[in-house]
């Protein structure tokens, strides 16, 4: 009986029949994967979102408006990770595009390092953005609003610093600056 089953098959119906079911299989596949990626970076599955990095930190080289992007990705990234509300991620993301954006500008290239800080029971996202560029001579001047050197509107350090909990910034001419800034730092749940 099986050399019956054998011979009533024939090769190209097989294929036929297998053509027929791929493209829907693999579409079905497909869709199957999109919809985990999308439940994954737009947070409906928390868990299933990425895995918190070893050392609780993000480095990001700062040369174009691309880096740009992938800093404040970085940074609602792992801040995420720590709970915190869709207000404070744009607010985290806001802040790290403001001095990104002066690194293009002013130095034309530097480096972003997003990381987590706990403090007791307060955990919170530590920005820190430095560059080797020409630094700043008047330091006063620079964080006033309105201010601008560039073609901007004066808000990138003066909104930065609106926007942390802390601020500082050091620099010199000729020495590069380095920015660095926490915010929000919150209470874990469940702390006293």
């Amino acid at each position: 009986m099986t050399d019956q089953v054998k011979s009533t098959v024939k090769p190209a119906a097989v294929a036929a029949l297998a053509q027929t079911f791929t493209f829907p299989l693999a579409l079905a596949v497909l869709v199957l994967l999109f919809l985990l990626i999308q439940s994954r970076l737009d947070g409906r599955d928390p868990k299933l979102r990425y895995a918190p990095r070893a050392a609780g930190e993000a480095r990001v080289r700062i040369r174009s408006s691309a880096d740009i992007v992938a800093a404040r990705q970085q940074g609602r990234e792992l801040a995420s990770l720590v709970g915190f509300s869709v207000s404070n991620l744009t607010l985290i993301a806001t802040a790290i595009s403001e001095v990104s954006r002066n690194i293009i500008e002013y130095a034309g290239e530097g480096e972003v390092t997003i990381r987590f800080i706990r403090e007791g029971n307060r955990t919170g996202v530590k920005i820190v953005a430095s560059d080797t560029g020409p630094g700043i001579a008047d330091l006063k001047a620079v964080m006033r609003d309105g201010f601008s050197t560039g073609h901007g509107m004066g808000m990138g350090l003066p909104g930065a610093r609106r926007l942390m909990d802390d601020f500082e910034i050091s620099s010199a001419p000729g020495a590069g600056t380095t920015v660095t800034g926490r915010l929000p730092v919150r209470a874990r749940e469940g702390a006293a």
